[in-house]
């Protein structure tokens, strides 16, 4: 048979198997129970985790409680984004960039409420969609038991977040946006059945280079992804055409990785040139760019703090790695599928599928590398390198291929995991269950939902002379407080640190802010300093003080009071007086 013929007979089989995933090989067990259309297959998978999710988070999904400060920035400057969309007109970020408040911006003016509940359950979400990802794309090579026995007891622990550091696994972080977005690019390229082609590959690969726009952290796993999937797609074509001459080879990496690129790179390419455009390029630079330079570079001068020598950063990266073993539990898949590699003839390829398994997973790794020190929020990257590196080397798995490995070790895995994750549930499923039952009746008899550590907000005297949709600066770090009141950011800074640390740009921060609030005044001005709120900012650092231009609009259109928040925080507020020129909400 000729290598065109073997190629074509080798699509055609591809074929029939994307076109009934549920045909069980000769002399395998047929599966039961699920969809026979593949994305109806994921739509079930996570539908059934994120009912795991209300079972055992529910309560935690609805509190007001706020679980990180990031949750409440990045929903503050969502609801700044919701003014005006375009990149960096009317707000600004930090360790992130624009797309996470451009999405939520987008969300609230569909209606979505940005809120510290609606943040709970976008962070449960993104596990949720983690999951479901890495059970689809094993499914469809190794079958569903043997995949939900690989992915489904780490999912758990994300969802019960249970971590080194709760609260952060319990809220939506910075990383969120961008673990949904690689997920969305491994299903593209990873998800059907027949060979990766170089059309899948560029619009992977073009999925995968929005991450960085979510979270740059997230560039390392991006890259390796799409870096993986070049290796998978070049192992498929020479599989299929029987030539696996080194400089087939080479030829076949070299144009999908030139396509790859240009995809992933296009982006970052209409990004910049929008915001050239636009007149925010500037802005840019000025802001996100610096900080994150300020951030990682030149912490000691910024904020006091010392980033230890590389060998002992090393050494933290490998003792943070080992502090989430459930995350290194992933990659027994991958493990697993790499010892069916020798069905692979060429050891060229071989070595080309042994490189996709290990990029991810130096990747989720290399993410832990540049900023000091290590919040436990950022072992997010190293579930999804782990996870995603076994999806790749689980691509490799021809369909209905006997495993390499004794068949009782993913049953074996399963069996001591679960039985770990359900002493972790015992402690909280229990009350959750009770507290859905709860909100259940009182749904049914009118009554409506509640949530927990909800607080009549129009009772307290600043809802009153704030009330809902004022235009606010609330001057510390309290971004909650535009989530809990229901303000407006009358500035593109929802935290004061830009005018606070000291860095190259600290007085232009502070003259942009002037410029803001002369030509809007904001309704209020929230003085929130000190130990009770965020990063115990020395209540010292007024806003008069820190932004002297700002001194002579305090005084000529602002009447100064002590106030409460609705939990009993002092504060100081600023009501704009009916004299100072400019338009109430």
């Amino acid at each position: 048979m000729s290598p065109l013929s073997r190629s074509r007979r080798v699509q055609a089989q591809s074929e029939d198997t994307e076109a009934e995933p549920s045909r069980a090989p000769a002399g395998s067990r047929r599966r039961i129970g699920l969809p026979t259309r593949p994305w109806l297959q994921f739509v079930v998978a996570f539908g059934l985790l994120s009912l795991l999710l209300v079972v055992v988070r529910g309560n935690q999904l609805w509190t007001t409680q706020l679980f990180n400060p990031d949750e409440a920035e990045l929903m503050a400057e969502g609801r700044g984004a919701a003014q005006d969309l375009f990149p960096y007109s009317g707000y600004t970020s930090s360790t992130h960039l624009f797309l996470w408040p451009f999405t939520l911006g987008v969300l609230d003016r569909v209606g979505v409420p940005l809120t510290v509940v609606t943040a709970h359950v976008i962070g449960g979400i993104s596990y949720v969609m983690l999951g479901a990802t890495g059970w689809f794309l094993m499914m469809r090579r190794i079958g569903g038991l043997r995949a939900a026995f690989l992915v489904l007891p780490t999912t758990a622990v994300l969802l019960l977040g249970y971590q080194p550091s709760t609260s952060d696994y319990l809220s939506m972080t910075s990383e969120s946006l961008p673990v949904v977005i690689l997920c969305v690019a491994a299903l593209v390229m990873l998800g059907p059945s027949r060979p990766l082609g170089q059309w899948r590959l560029v619009a992977g690969s073009l999925v995968a280079g929005l991450a960085m726009w979510g979270k740059p952290q997230s560039g390392p796993v991006a890259v390796a992804l799409v870096g993986a999937c070049i290796f998978v797609a070049c192992v498929e074509r020479q599989q299929a055409a029987s030539d696996t001459s080194s400089g087939a080879v080479l030829r076949s990496v070299v144009r999908s990785a030139a396509l790859a690129v240009a995809a992933f790179a296009t982006p970052t390419i209409v990004f910049l040139l929008l915001m050239q455009l636009g007149g925010t390029l500037d802005d840019f630079a000025r802001e996100p760019l610096t900080y994150m330079w300020d951030y990682t570079a030149h912490r000691e001068a910024r904020e006091g703090i010392v980033a230890p020598a590389l060998p002992e950063r090393l050494q933290g990266v490998a003792g943070f790695a080992t502090a989430f073993p459930f995350a290194a539990a992933w990659t027994l898949g991958g493990l697993l599928a790499m010892s069916g590699l020798s069905e692979v003839r060429s050891r060229l390829l071989r070595a080309l599928a042994l490189a996709a398994f290990l990029l991810p997973l130096a990747a989720a790794v290399t993410c832990l590398l540049p900023i000091y020190p290590l919040f436990p929020h950022y072992a997010n990257f190293l579930y999804a390198g782990c996870l995603l590196a076994s999806c790749v080397a689980a691509r490799l798995v021809a369909p209905g291929q006997t495993p390499a490995h004794p068949r009782w070790i993913e049953g074996t895995y399963f069996a001591v995991a679960s039985t770990i994750v359900l002493m972790l549930m015992v402690a909280v499923v229990p009350g959750n269950i009770s507290d859905l039952a709860g909100q259940g009746r009182r749904a049914l008899t009118g009554g409506g939902l509640s949530f927990a550590n909800e607080v009549d907000l129009d009772a307290t005297p600043l809802a009153t002379d704030c009330p809902a949709g004022s235009r606010v600066l609330t001057w510390g770090w309290a971004s909650e407080l535009y989530l809990s009141y229901d303000w407006v950011p009358a500035s593109r800074y929802v935290n004061s640190t830009w005018m606070i640390n000291p860095t190259a740009h600290q007085a232009e921060y502070g003259r942009i802010l002037v410029r803001e609030l002369e030509a809007n005044p904001p309704d209020c001005i929230v003085e929130a300093l000190g130990p009770a709120f965020f990063s115990a900012i020395d209540p010292a650092n007024t806003l008069a003080n820190v932004v002297p231009g700002a001194s002579s609009l305090l005084d000529s259109c602002y009447t100064p009071s002590a106030a409460q928040t609705f939990d009993g925080r002092a504060v100081t507020l600023y009501l704009r007086t009916s004299e100072c020129s400019g338009r109430r909400a």
